[in-house]
């Protein structure tokens, strides 16, 4: 009986101990004995039950997965172990120190003012990025770092866990050490989301839709080409910006999909025009990201195979800084354009940071002067002298110059002395449906001849 007793009892201890290192190992982190995640969930929890108010300070690694690929996993622990003694060290008043999985530690501290919380997280950066000793040699590791308030930044878990994130992707852009919540940052991540989830339906059921403005020749005032302009209005939050759908395409992944979308409906909208007699070229636009991409060149010539003008009168407007971003490879794309015998444009030229002798590399025919030199071209002597000396440039390279953003009579009439070849503006028209050019163009016409009447003078 005694025995059964015995075993019975060491029984019971067994199961008291397994039981205790569930709850332990439910809790806390393996490496630095420190909280996991759950831990500091359910403290945050705690907090917004009881409306206390406390301060987070978040912490990840930048660089802790190549340390584990090129050092080992046993080096990265150690690493790992240290910052967990330093932020032990340094915040002795820590409610909670928690390694939150990987290369993330999270810590509440009590509250405190914002330049007090500001001033303790530079100074823990500092010290986590001092060098650890590790095996006897120095080892030093970059950190991000961020703080909330809670609850005025996050009032439950859910809002934490998604504002924390956002706050540490934008810490990744920002040029500071320390990156604090904004508010407001979180709906527009949210925007951004719904926007990137909608835009591929818009593509593939006909949600976007194209405008086209003119451009016309300074000699003669003729309507000479058109440029393609996409243009989505969300059935929910309304007209979305192409800066950002498009900067929203490009970082989804969706560009291309896009591109090849507004090719097909250049084309069909181009067929259309010239069965109702306007004979004008198009101009389109292209990502940056369209030039690394292999299956351009097919799907411009798919979408074009029934063209019915030279291939020359299609313009692909590419701007500087996407030339910039892959010179080679952009090269390499320019030249297969150029064997289609498309034209093609460097766009906003003068904003980018392409030389002259990259430039003359290019097999590029044409230069668009950006709409920041041109929009008050009448009153501004430094943008007249820009203005004519590019001209005078590209004219001198053997090229054709665009210029946009023609307000008034004055900046056109300045454009017709100096002998820009082409002009677009909201003097001259502002971009309209497809089934409006027809009636632009009549309407561009009967402007013909006061469009070029000092020229007419000047040559009587």
């Amino acid at each position: 009986m005694k025995q059964l007793r015995d075993a019975l009892r060491d029984m019971l201890v067994r199961l008291r101990e397994r039981e205790a290192e569930i709850r332990y190992a439910a809790s806390h982190d393996e490496v630095t004995k420190l909280g996991n995640r759950n831990a500091l969930m359910q403290s945050v929890q705690a907090l917004f039950d009881h409306g206390d108010a406390c301060t987070l300070i978040g912490l990840r690694l930048n660089e802790l997965a190549d340390v584990n690929d090129t050092l080992g996993l046993e080096f990265g622990d150690s690493v790992l172990q240290g910052i967990a003694r330093r932020l032990q060290s340094e915040l002795p008043d820590a409610q909670l120190i928690a390694r939150t999985g990987g290369g993330e530690f999270l810590a509440l501290i009590p509250a405190r003012h914002p330049d007090q919380v500001d001033t303790l997280a530079r100074h823990l950066l500092d010290v986590i990025q001092s060098p650890l000793q590790i095996n006897n040699s120095p080892f030093s590791i970059r950190a991000t770092m961020v703080t909330m308030e809670l609850p005025n930044d996050a009032t439950s878990t859910n809002e934490l866990r998604r504002r924390l994130n956002l706050t540490f992707e934008r810490a990744e852009d920002q040029p500071e050490p320390v990156t604090r919540y904004r508010p407001g940052q979180d709906e527009s991540h949210l925007r951004e989301l719904q926007l990137t989830a909608d835009l591929h339906s818009a593509i593939i059921n006909g949600g976007l839709h194209m405008n086209y403005q003119p451009k016309l020749s300074t000699r003669t005032g003729e309507l000479v080409q058109v440029e393609a302009l996409v243009r989505w209005i969300h059935p929910e939050l309304g007209f979305v910006s192409p800066e950002e759908f498009i900067f929203l395409a490009e970082q989804s992944g969706q560009i291309h999909n896009l591109t090849a979308h507004i090719l097909e409906r250049v084309a069909e909208d181009a067929r259309a025009w010239a069965g109702q007699g306007i004979n004008a070229g198009v101009a389109i636009n292209l990502s940056a990201m369209d030039l690394t991409w292999p299956e351009l060149t097919d799907h411009l010539t798919r979408a074009f195979a029934n063209w019915h003008q030279g291939m020359e009168r299609i313009t692909l407007e590419v701007t500087e800084s996407a030339l910039m971003k892959d010179p080679e490879e952009a090269m390499a794309t320019l030249n297969r354009l150029r064997a289609l015998g498309m034209t093609l444009s460097v766009d906003d030229f003068g904003t980018g940071y392409s030389s002259l002798s990259q430039l003359r590399k290019l097999p590029v025919q044409e230069l668009k002067i950006d709409k920041s030199f041109v929009l008050n071209l009448d009153t501004e002597p430094q943008d007249q002298l820009i203005v004519k000396s590019t001209i005078d440039m590209a004219h001198g390279l053997g090229l054709k110059v665009v210029a946009e953003g023609i307000e008034n009579l004055a900046a056109w009439e300045l454009l017709q002395q100096w002998r820009c070849d082409l002009a677009q503006g909201f003097y001259l028209s502002r971009p309209v449906a497809p089934d409006q050019l027809v009636e632009t163009a009549q309407t561009l016409a009967s402007r013909r001849q006061n469009l070029t009447q000092h020229l007419l003078e000047d040559h009587s």
